[in-house]
């Protein structure tokens, strides 16, 4: 558990520094994403939006995280909190809870499927994992 863990925490520094190259090589060749608005992302949008969106990531946060793993398939599961610049210079946060899915290829394990619903704030931030 200790390689999802630590792939969790490349993949997360990888999208606060929208590192689209890092990203390419998390991601498995049939990555599929849904979205809070029911909308699917494949790998190539999925990709753009989070290395192009229009609002740059300030800080990016892991809390509650649970992972588990079976043979060649492993469970990321927690929250997220972000707190985003958009264009104007103001600032936004957001707050989602997200199931990743890895596959193991080889020695490596690569993102499958990721699948996010955006929450409300939480009142007991406390348990926080930075990264």
């Amino acid at each position: 558990m200790e390689e999802l863990r630590a792939v969790t925490e490349t993949l997360l520094t990888a999208l606060k520094e929208r590192d689209a190259e890092t990203l390419e090589r998390l991601l498995d060749a049939d990555f599929n994403s849904l979205a809070t608005s029911g909308e699917h992302l494949g790998r190539e949008a999925y990709l753009q939006a989070t290395t192009q969106g229009p609002y740059r990531i300030v800080e990016l946060k892991l809390e509650m995280l649970e992972i588990e793993h079976w043979g060649d398939t492993g469970i990321v599961a927690g929250i997220q909190n972000a707190k985003l610049q958009l264009p104007n210079g103001d600032g936004a946060n957001s707050r989602v809870a997200f199931t990743d899915v890895f596959r193991r290829r080889g020695e490596d394990w690569k993102l499958r499927l990721v699948h996010w619903t955006e929450i409300g704030p939480d009142p007991d931030a406390a348990r926080v994992l930075e990264i």
